[in-house]
């Protein structure tokens, strides 16, 4: 092993140097070409990018090559048309095709093979054979991994179109009005071929006539070509229309908008093969003055098919105002320590569609032959059935889950620092949830039955502060640090009137670590048999091992065993509440130099 002198029987492989090359070669190529006149404008681009595997020894023969490669294709074109002083057009064209070759086991598992492959099990590829030790601990070969696994090739191709028309009515009806109208259909096309077939391997043998020369002594038959075929596609349609206004009268900012829009969205893998549609009013007023006051109003009026007729619409709106304190004139002589400060808070209403992982989810779902079997005629003539099961209950009560959300903050600019403070909480309503509340003895145990039923509280708080600082006029340093903190609480949620405290979800925190509660070793046989019984994993308990705590049921009695029913809610949550970053930035001249923390 150490020198070298036997490499295929004694091998020392570095898999990385071996397997690897020690560059690839990536080419791309942009072609660009904008003008036009008064009347019409155009951009076209045009590029090619292709990206080529760093995995040697890879082509099996002629047709097949097992590297990975990609390749893409990108044009782009916008045409700007002028058609009066007031009427424009907009025509957008884009499209990219993708070409793309990965190993069969995926990128990052064969990074993995070449990271995992020990040195002394195979020596790998021997004369473009592939070859296996016997009797070793680990023959862990990366290119049979690569090789055996054949290549995967993805065709994609994206299609996204654009028209938009725009009127100014400045002229017409009034300063600052304006209307628009634009549509788009987006296409996309994706497939995927597998190509595979099981390589010939062989098992090095010593010569018995000449112990220096090595036989490779084949292990099996090259299998044929195979492999398998899918695609995907989908299509998006979207138009919307609006009008605006935008002016200023003295010391007086006033915009408006008012715009409609729907969209569908097409693939063969909806539920019932029914489209996604969505449809909505939105709406935005916003006024200034003096850039001292700030207000705006925004609504949202939208419908989704989720819900059932009655419950597919909701209103959304949301009030926000400002106060730009250091614009007063009573501030005056204060900028010159305190340059910005600026007072703000908003309150508005969000609302969420996607309420559980099944399309049209106040609808029943009936399995006609699920009960059990029951016996019906008689003697020779009797025959076995079975009858209907509700899966899930009709709910077309189902509607949008809404939050409910308030923010403060102010920012505050002292010379050279930053500084932006927000507070925010929202209440979030109507959460989806599957009923826990109903006793089995109601003969729904094995039905669904979903609602808008829980409510969660959420709060915190985000902080930012900038510094910065010319040194020199060439020499410029800047610092930023940044602070989260986010909690939750569920403040409603539907559950069995016998859930334990512990298990009960109301006042406890979301995404939390569920656990039991050490309560020291079993001492000896007798500790065990006057300690609860444990179940958890169904294994023996012997003197030594943990001992776990009865937790009380809801009339605070225990049922002396330890199982699931005896978990609590642990520590934090596996999402943090407390997120904190900070970081300098250098800039010399045309040099920067930044990281963040």
């Amino acid at each position: 092993y150490r020198d070298g002198t036997d490499p295929i029987m004694h091998p020392n492989t570095d898999w990385v140097g071996t397997f690897l090359r020690k560059a690839s070669l990536r080419t791309q190529h942009n072609f660009n070409i904008s003008g036009g006149t008064d009347r019409v404008k155009y951009f076209i681009s045009a590029g090619f990018f292709n990206q080529g595997g760093m995995y040697k020894y890879t082509k099996i023969d002629r047709d097949h090559d097992v590297n990975a490669s990609d390749t893409r294709y990108n044009f782009r074109s916008n045409l700007d048309f002028n058609i009066t002083q007031d009427f424009k057009a907009v025509v957008q064209l884009s499209t990219q095709i993708n070409d793309i070759r990965t190993p069969g086991l995926g990128n990052s598992n064969l990074w993995k093979e070449i990271s995992w492959a020990t040195p002394l099990g195979t020596p790998g590829m021997v004369d473009g054979k592939l070859v296996r030790l016997e009797n070793t601990i680990d023959d862990e070969n990366p290119w049979q991994a690569l090789l055996n696994n054949g290549y995967k090739n993805t065709f994609a191709n994206t299609i996204n179109t654009t028209l938009r028309f725009e009127y100014d009515l400045s002229r017409l009806l009034l300063k600052g009005l304006s209307v628009h109208a634009s549509t788009s259909y987006d296409s996309y096309y994706n497939s995927r071929r597998l190509s595979v077939k099981t390589m010939q391997t062989f098992v090095p043998k010593r010569d018995p006539n000449d112990p220096t020369h090595i036989i490779l002594v084949p292990q099996n038959e090259a299998g044929t070509w195979g492999g398998g075929f899918e695609y995907d596609k989908n299509r998006k349609v979207y138009f919307e229309t609006g009008i605006h206004f935008d002016r200023t009268f003295g010391k007086h900012q006033t915009t408006a908008l008012l715009l409609y829009n729907q969209s569908k969205y097409y693939a063969p893998n909806l539920a019932y093969h029914v489209p996604n549609a969505y449809q909505g009013i939105v709406g935005r007023v916003t006024y200034g003055y003096a850039n001292r006051y700030l207000a705006e109003f925004n609504m949202g009026y939208n419908g989704t098919e989720n819900f059932a007729a009655g419950r597919r619409f909701g209103f959304f709106p949301a009030v926000s105002a400002g106060w730009v304190v250091s614009e007063e004139p009573f501030f005056e002589s204060l900028k010159k320590t305190v340059q910005q400060l600026k007072l703000r808070a908003s309150y508005g209403l969000v609302g969420n569609d996607q309420v559980g992982q099944e399309r049209f989810a106040y609808q029943a779902i009936v399995d006609l032959e699920k009960s059990p079997e029951f016996s019906t005629g008689y003697g020779s003539q009797s025959r076995n059935l079975k009858g209907p099961v509700f899966k899930r209950f009709e709910n077309t009560n189902l509607t949008w889950e809404v939050g409910r959300k308030l923010n403060v903050g102010f920012d505050l600019t002292v010379k050279d620092v930053k500084l932006t403070v927000d507070v925010f909480r929202e209440i979030r309503s109507n959460i989806f949830q599957k009923k826990g509340s109903i006793p089995n003895y109601f003969g729904t145990a094995k039905t669904d039955i979903y609602g808008n039923l829980a409510k969660v509280k959420n709060w915190g708080v985000d902080l930012a502060v900038d510094y910065g600082k010319n040194i020199t006029k060439d020499l410029a340093v800047e610092f930023r640090g940044t602070f989260t903190f986010a909690r939750n609480k569920v403040l409603e949620y539907d559950e069995a009137a016998d859930t334990r405290p512990a298990l009960r979800m109301v006042g406890k925190r979301l995404n939390s670590y569920w656990g039991y509660v050490a309560n020291g070793l079993y001492i000896d046989e007798a500790d065990i048999a006057n300690s609860p019984k444990s179940t958890l994993g169904n294994i023996a308990i012997a003197p030594g091992d943990v001992k776990y705590a009865d937790q009380p049921d809801q009339n605070g009695e225990y049922d002396g065993k330890i199982d699931a029913n005896d978990r609590v809610q642990l520590g934090y949550p596996h999402i943090p509440e407390i997120v904190y970053g900070f970081g300098p930035s250098i800039s010399y001249k045309k040099w920067d130099l930044s990281f963040f923390f």
